[in-house]
């Protein structure tokens, strides 16, 4: 059984379907979600480390969700004002590592 799921969106503001929220919300109502709208590069490695120390302390099974445009290079970081900032996967690849040797049972 999945102990929580994280959801992280960073989205335009204009766009239509807010799908991580969405998500996070349907999921809510049977296991324990953390939602978090994401706007730039130091608030993402700030929050996946929030998370990385959360599931080791939770020592169950997790899922950790992006909901964002991306391609083959990386993700883009929508700020508030709609200003889109390309991050290389290579530039969080580290604190994914982190996450997934920390964790007890691998997300």
């Amino acid at each position: 059984m999945i102990a929580k799921v994280f959801v992280l969106q960073s989205l335009r503001t204009t766009d239509p379907i807010r799908c991580g929220e969405s998500l996070a919300n349907q999921l809510s109502a049977v296991l324990p979600v953390h939602f978090k709208n994401i706007g730039n590069a130091p608030e993402l490695i700030q929050e996946l480390q929030l998370i990385k120390n959360e599931i080791v302390a939770l020592g169950a099974p997790t899922v950790i969700h992006f909901h964002c445009h991306g391609n083959e290079q990386g993700i883009a970081i929508h700020d508030e004002l709609d200003r889109p900032t390309m991050l290389p996967w290579e530039y969080f690849r580290q604190i994914f590592r982190e996450i997934y040797t920390s964790a007890p049972i691998k997300p």
